[in-house]
């Protein structure tokens, strides 16, 4: 799933898989549509995870609505 951050540092591996945790947790906590989890995880992990933050955790965290 992840094959390519192999040839990655491992701080960086670590900050990516930390950031894919966050947006899943931020995801269930703020009951967004289940469907966020699997383009995070499965889809496209990293791309996933950054549409998923500024389309919906960046407003959502700067006060604004959003999902």
């Amino acid at each position: 799933m992840l094959g390519f951050l192999g040839a990655l540092p491992f701080p960086v591996v670590l900050l990516i898989g930390t950031f894919l945790i966050w947006m899943c947790v931020h995801a269930v906590r703020t009951r967004q549509n289940y469907y966020w989890i699997w383009i995070i995880l499965v889809m496209a992990p990293p791309i996933g995870a950054l549409v998923y933050f500024f389309a919906i955790a960046l407003p959502d965290l700067m006060g604004g609505s959003a999902g």
